[in-house]
Protein backbone atom coordinates (compact mmCIF):
# COMPACT_ATOMS: atom_id res chain seq x y z
CA UNK A 1 0.00 0.00 0.00
CA UNK A 2 1.33 3.58 -1.05
CA UNK A 3 2.23 5.96 2.33
CA UNK A 4 -0.68 8.78 2.53
CA UNK A 5 0.30 12.25 1.47
CA UNK A 6 -0.51 15.58 2.88
CA UNK A 7 -1.86 17.84 0.40
CA UNK A 8 0.04 20.42 -0.91
CA UNK A 9 0.90 23.31 1.07
CA UNK A 10 -0.59 21.66 3.80
CA UNK A 11 1.19 21.33 7.36
CA UNK A 12 -0.67 19.22 10.56
CA UNK A 13 -3.89 20.56 8.87
CA UNK A 14 -2.69 24.18 8.58
CA UNK A 15 -2.15 25.70 5.03
CA UNK A 16 1.11 27.00 4.71
CA UNK A 17 1.15 30.79 3.81
CA UNK A 18 1.74 30.50 0.16
CA UNK A 19 -1.13 28.21 -0.20
CA UNK A 20 -3.08 30.89 1.42
CA UNK A 21 -2.26 33.75 -0.52
CA UNK A 22 -2.77 31.50 -3.66
CA UNK A 23 -6.16 30.86 -2.90
CA UNK A 24 -6.94 34.45 -1.95
CA UNK A 25 -5.13 35.42 -5.26
CA UNK A 26 -7.55 32.90 -7.42
CA UNK A 27 -10.34 34.18 -5.46
CA UNK A 28 -10.32 38.21 -6.23
CA UNK A 29 -9.45 37.56 -9.96
CA UNK A 30 -12.62 35.10 -9.98
CA UNK A 31 -14.63 38.22 -8.40
CA UNK A 32 -13.49 40.85 -10.37
CA UNK A 33 -15.92 42.58 -12.45
CA UNK A 34 -16.94 41.80 -16.38
CA UNK A 35 -14.89 44.02 -18.54
CA UNK A 36 -17.07 46.09 -21.01
CA UNK A 37 -13.95 46.73 -23.59
CA UNK A 38 -14.94 45.53 -27.20
CA UNK A 39 -17.49 46.28 -29.36
CA UNK A 40 -21.56 46.53 -28.89
CA UNK A 41 -24.87 46.69 -30.58
CA UNK A 42 -27.85 48.60 -28.90
CA UNK A 43 -31.11 48.94 -29.32
CA UNK A 44 -33.71 51.88 -27.89
CA UNK A 45 -36.59 51.28 -26.31
CA UNK A 46 -38.59 55.16 -25.86
CA UNK A 47 -40.88 56.09 -23.39
CA UNK A 48 -43.06 58.56 -23.74
CA UNK A 49 -45.59 59.77 -21.79
CA UNK A 50 -48.49 60.90 -24.78
CA UNK A 51 -51.53 61.13 -22.28
CA UNK A 52 -51.57 65.25 -23.31
CA UNK A 53 -51.09 64.18 -27.08
CA UNK A 54 -54.01 65.21 -29.18
CA UNK A 55 -54.46 61.51 -31.23
CA UNK A 56 -53.11 63.51 -34.12
CA UNK A 57 -50.15 63.47 -32.22
CA UNK A 58 -50.25 60.75 -30.81
CA UNK A 59 -50.52 58.88 -34.64
CA UNK A 60 -47.06 61.35 -35.41
CA UNK A 61 -45.60 60.00 -32.12
CA UNK A 62 -45.83 56.27 -33.24
CA UNK A 63 -44.47 56.87 -36.37
CA UNK A 64 -41.76 58.49 -34.57
CA UNK A 65 -40.81 55.45 -31.76
CA UNK A 66 -41.37 52.87 -34.76
CA UNK A 67 -38.47 54.24 -36.70
CA UNK A 68 -36.30 55.18 -33.47
CA UNK A 69 -37.04 51.48 -32.30
CA UNK A 70 -35.59 50.01 -35.85
CA UNK A 71 -32.32 52.46 -35.30
CA UNK A 72 -29.17 50.76 -33.97
CA UNK A 73 -26.22 52.20 -32.05
CA UNK A 74 -23.03 51.15 -32.64
CA UNK A 75 -20.85 51.68 -29.64
CA UNK A 76 -16.89 50.66 -29.42
CA UNK A 77 -15.68 51.00 -25.89
CA UNK A 78 -11.54 50.89 -26.24
CA UNK A 79 -9.23 49.57 -23.50
CA UNK A 80 -7.40 52.91 -23.08
CA UNK A 81 -10.56 54.48 -21.64
CA UNK A 82 -12.22 55.90 -24.72
CA UNK A 83 -15.34 55.26 -26.43
CA UNK A 84 -17.36 55.93 -30.17
CA UNK A 85 -20.82 55.60 -30.28
CA UNK A 86 -22.95 56.33 -33.54
CA UNK A 87 -25.92 55.62 -35.35
CA UNK A 88 -24.71 52.30 -36.83
CA UNK A 89 -26.51 53.09 -39.81
CA UNK A 90 -24.04 56.08 -40.64
CA UNK A 91 -20.77 55.49 -39.40
CA UNK A 92 -19.81 59.10 -40.06
CA UNK A 93 -21.29 60.47 -37.18
CA UNK A 94 -19.94 59.64 -33.95
CA UNK A 95 -19.43 61.35 -30.50
CA UNK A 96 -16.66 60.40 -28.63
CA UNK A 97 -15.64 60.36 -24.65
CA UNK A 98 -13.89 58.26 -22.21
CA UNK A 99 -15.38 55.78 -19.57
CA UNK A 100 -14.74 54.63 -16.04
CA UNK A 101 -15.73 51.29 -14.14
CA UNK A 102 -17.09 51.16 -10.98
CA UNK A 103 -17.96 47.53 -10.26
CA UNK A 104 -20.52 46.90 -12.71
CA UNK A 105 -21.61 50.69 -13.66
CA UNK A 106 -19.98 51.98 -16.53
CA UNK A 107 -20.01 55.52 -16.75
CA UNK A 108 -19.48 57.11 -19.97
CA UNK A 109 -18.72 60.90 -20.34
CA UNK A 110 -19.57 62.54 -24.02
CA UNK A 111 -17.85 65.99 -25.26
CA UNK A 112 -19.91 68.39 -27.74
CA UNK A 113 -17.82 69.05 -30.65
CA UNK A 114 -19.31 72.24 -30.97
CA UNK A 115 -19.02 73.20 -27.54
CA UNK A 116 -16.17 71.31 -25.79
CA UNK A 117 -16.64 72.39 -22.45
CA UNK A 118 -19.88 70.80 -22.63
CA UNK A 119 -19.66 67.40 -21.39
CA UNK A 120 -22.55 64.71 -20.26
CA UNK A 121 -22.46 61.44 -18.45
CA UNK A 122 -24.59 59.08 -18.55
CA UNK A 123 -24.06 55.48 -16.51
CA UNK A 124 -24.82 52.44 -17.93
CA UNK A 125 -25.21 48.80 -15.71
CA UNK A 126 -23.29 46.21 -17.40
CA UNK A 127 -24.13 42.37 -16.47
CA UNK A 128 -22.36 39.69 -14.25
CA UNK A 129 -21.67 37.76 -17.70
CA UNK A 130 -19.97 41.02 -19.61
CA UNK A 131 -22.27 40.47 -22.71
CA UNK A 132 -25.61 43.06 -22.21
CA UNK A 133 -25.18 46.61 -20.43
CA UNK A 134 -28.32 48.61 -20.38
CA UNK A 135 -28.41 52.62 -20.04
CA UNK A 136 -31.60 54.56 -18.57
CA UNK A 137 -31.19 58.14 -21.10
CA UNK A 138 -33.48 60.51 -20.11
CA UNK A 139 -34.17 63.89 -22.32
CA UNK A 140 -37.10 66.59 -22.20
CA UNK A 141 -39.57 64.65 -24.17
CA UNK A 142 -39.12 61.47 -21.84
CA UNK A 143 -36.94 58.62 -21.32
CA UNK A 144 -35.75 55.51 -23.25
CA UNK A 145 -34.01 52.21 -22.28
CA UNK A 146 -30.75 52.01 -24.74
CA UNK A 147 -30.25 48.02 -24.29
CA UNK A 148 -26.61 47.06 -25.52
CA UNK A 149 -25.56 43.91 -26.84
CA UNK A 150 -21.45 42.42 -27.05
CA UNK A 151 -20.79 42.02 -30.88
Amino acid sequence: MGRWRRPLGVYNGVMSRSALALAVFGTVLSAQAATPVGKWTGTIEPKIDQSKFTPEQRQQVAAALGKVRTMRIALVINANKSFTVGDAANPGKTSKGTWTQSGNVISMTSTNPQNPSQKQTQKATLSADGKRMTLNAVNPMGSAVITFKKA
